[in-house]
């Protein structure tokens, strides 16, 4: 009954906006893009009011491990997102899509601080990831003009082996 009367409510309002323009102008009637190619559009995001953490948390039931894994993922007018993966040849690194708890755990960088381990890292605000070459210092970010920057995955067990284990 429950899904019944959803859709139901989904149709009703659905004929209300192509019937009328004002409830057109009111309601959300388009997907609103949050992920192209692997990396957040911030842009977007502060627009629906999308913290990182709640698109991480959809993500992961998606089934998505990190964040280079994603191609596109949405907000659509249902308040539900939508998310499609990358083809095999396309994926690359990303930002680890592990909880809070966990990954607050992870090792994030400054740009004051010297590349140790060269590879990648991408920014912890919007997610790209760029190759760094050790003993240099990381730059902020020309983007977001942030500081912060963690190593970019390929995988959850990858970062989770990187995750200091409880004593």
């Amino acid at each position: 009954m429950h899904r019944r009367s959803g859709l139901t409510l989904t149709r009703g309002v659905t004929h209300l906006t192509q019937r009328y323009k004002q409830v057109q102008d009111f309601l959300p009637v388009r997907a609103a893009r949050l992920v192209f190619d692997g990396v957040m559009d911030l842009d977007v995001m502060r627009e629906e009011g999308i913290a990182c953490l709640e698109l991480f948390g959809a993500l992961r039931t998606s089934g998505f491990e990190y964040s280079g894994e994603v191609e596109r993922a949405c907000l659509e007018p249902s308040s539900r997102s939508s998310a499609f993966k990358q083809t095999a040849d396309h994926v690359r690194t990303g930002l680890p899509l592990l909880p809070e708890r966990i990954e607050g755990q992870l090792r994030t960088r400054r740009s004051v601080e010297t590349v140790l381990s060269g590879g990648s890292h991408a920014c912890r605000e919007w997610g790209r990831p760029v190759d760094f070459v050790s003993g240099r210092t990381f730059p902020t970010c020309p983007v977001c003009h942030r500081e912060m920057r963690a190593r970019a995955f390929t995988n959850a067990h990858e970062t989770l082996s990187s995750v200091m284990r409880p004593q």
